[in-house]
């Protein structure tokens, strides 16, 4: 039988939505935590999205947590870069918002910790096909 990976999410805005409702119906992922910077309502995320959730506000303990398998990373773009390094430090596997980075060596920099912390990681392109 294939292992469920369990996602946390960090960063909860109209994309981290738009990932949940897709995990949501994806076989082998379940999205179990979420963390943001606001104090968030465990009862009224799993009233909005159907799911329980455990909610973190400190992206640290987040990473601590050794049922998480992948961090689906959705905050602001300035922060990808120290969010997927400490991921990968902690042996996470990435889902990345667009844009990785908006700096070469920030980029280079996710690229080494990644390939050092030997996890998988990709670049999500939300609405690649949009109008």
């Amino acid at each position: 039988m294939a292992k469920n990976f369990k996602i946390g999410i960090v960063g909860v805005g109209w994309v981290a939505g738009a990932h949940i409702e897709t995990f949501k119906n994806v076989k082998g992922a379940d999205v179990a935590a979420v963390c943001s910077r606001r104090k968030l309502d465990p009862a009224a995320l799993e009233r909005q999205f159907g799911i329980p959730l455990r909610v973190y506000q400190d992206y640290g303990e987040m990473l601590r947590d050794n049922e998480l398998d992948v961090i689906d990373i959705c905050a602001p773009h300035p922060q990808h870069p120290a969010q997927a390094i400490a991921a990968a430090e902690a042996g996470k596997h990435l889902i990345v918002e667009k844009p990785l980075s908006i700096d070469w060596g920030d980029t280079r920099a996710m690229q080494a910790a990644i390939k050092k912390a030997k996890v998988q990681a990709c670049v999500c392109f939300e609405m690649r096909f949009s109008r």
